[in-house]
């Protein structure tokens, strides 16, 4: 996937610098020259809000009596002194410099005040990364409006938007602007925001940029998966039938093909640590027939399994596909599949079932030593139009014990390789996208 319709924007406290603490400090000091103990709660709503509002806040909240202009010269005077103090956050200047290789086009879009922003980047030398900023003192309505982030998209129209925040209004200033979030959390704090991605550090910022540039993506993760079939009405026209018709017997003049049936995404939602996903069985030409002929709009995108073997010392197992009519030729971790709708029970989807039989067909061998198997993660490879569940397989003892070859129907040269190792072999060749971000969601 190209990268030149991608826009990546980045907060400035908090994200670029690390000044969170501070501004916290500045904050108590504040408060406490007029009597009042600040807390980490109100402060944290007022992470996202330019100075002058928050002046404005904490003077009608705790009834402090000096005017708002004074009141602001004491505030701008304090921050004035932290400033000259803040340092980079960590990885910042080597994630902007992939940024840039990739021809992704940088943003700053930050509530602090516009001289303040221009001296530190002047000061760490990092103005040249910067494609566009908008600050506090260009807008009217500090986040969580979106009237910041709208601003970059008027820049940059008819793009794909990424948000680096960390803060909940931040985060929900980008939200209401449409735009894809990514929030910074190394303390892992609690939100209940439906984040798209959540990052621990910048570095983190690598493995979203390699989804993007596959076009395959870790839609959610959780710890417990459920795949529940629900009514859907799935309306087809005349024309369409007849079109569909059409593509699949033409296909059957020169191919085999068999018209099972198939799972295929509807929805998910993420309540508690479950991920709930709901999908509707459809017919399998139809699929066929949107991949044959796409403007038939049939929104059909199949839901399979995938899984990372692991055994007792951490390795895993890679092979090449062959025999494929897609990534013929490219590694992928063991196993995957389709789901099939006969491994159901009332209306769920035992999609763990379908991925042990998987596991038992293409290492030929029992599935006895599965000590457990854990989802963790939903991919969508959007170039194929296709969702896999994704979980991770245990193994009793090591994965030698289970392969008997290094050849069978589905793959050839099969690998047992540590974790890392596998992580940095799919760096170096090619590799199904959907095995290289499960390796990219493991904490290696």
């Amino acid at each position: 996937m190209k990268t030149d319709n991608i826009v990546f924007i980045f907060d400035f406290d908090g994200v670029i610098v690390d000044s969170v603490e501070a501004l916290y400090n500045i904050y108590l000091d504040f408060l406490i020259e007029f009597g009042v103990k600040g807390n980490k709660e109100e402060f944290t709503l007022l992470n996202g809000p330019t100075i002058p509002e928050i002046v404005t806040f904490l003077k009608n909240k705790h009834s402090i009596d000096e005017n708002r202009e004074s009141l602001l010269e004491i505030y701008y005077k304090k921050l004035s002194s932290i400033y000259n103090k803040v340092k980079l956050n960590n990885g910042i200047e080597e994630i902007l410099r992939l940024l840039k290789c990739k021809n992704i086009k940088i943003a700053l879009a930050s509530s602090s005040k516009k001289d303040k922003i221009n001296s530190l980047l002047k000061k760490f030398e990092l103005k040249h990364y910067f494609d566009f900023v908008v600050t506090g003192d260009d807008v009217k309505k500090a986040k969580p409006s979106p009237e910041i982030f709208n601003a970059v998209k008027k820049t940059y129209p008819k793009h794909e938007y990424y948000v680096i925040e960390d803060s909940e209004n931040g985060l929900q200033s980008a939200m209401n602007a449409g735009m894809y979030t990514i929030f910074l959390n190394p303390e892992n704090n609690a939100t209940k925001k439906e984040v798209t991605y959540e990052i621990s550090s910048l570095h983190q910022i690598d493995n979203i940029v390699k989804e993007i540039s596959l076009n395959c993506f870790t839609i959610s993760k959780a710890n417990k998966i459920s795949l529940k079939v629900v009514k859907h009405k799935f309306n087809i026209n005349e024309s369409q039938k007849q079109t569909i018709e059409k593509l699949w017997n033409d296909e059957l003049k020169t191919k085999q093909l068999f018209n099972g049936n198939i799972v295929s995404y509807l929805s998910h939602k993420k309540k508690h640590g479950i991920l709930n996903i709901e999908c509707f069985v459809t017919e399998y030409k139809y699929f066929f027939a949107q991949l044959k002929k796409p403007e038939l709009n049939l929104n059909i995108a199949p839901i399979g399994v995938s899984g990372i073997i692991i055994d007792e010392y951490n390795n895993t197992i890679l092979a090449i596909r062959q025999n494929v009519t897609e990534y013929e030729g490219y590694y992928e971790l063991i196993p995957a599949g389709s789901i099939e709708t006969s491994k159901r029970k009332n209306d769920v989807i035992l999609f763990q079932e379908q991925l042990a039989e998987e596991y038992k067909e293409e290492t030929q061998t029992s599935t006895d030593n599965i000590k457990s198997i854990k989802p963790y993660c939903l991919i969508f490879d959007k170039t194929h139009g296709v969702y896999d569940i994704c979980s991770k397989i245990y193994i009793n003892g090591p994965a030698s014990d289970i392969i008997e070859s290094k050849q069978n129907d589905e793959y050839k040269n099969i690998k047992i390789m540590g974790l890392k190792k596998a992580y940095n072999k799919i760096q170096d060749s090619n590799c199904v996208p959907t095995s290289i971000i499960i390796l990219n969601n493991l904490s290696l």
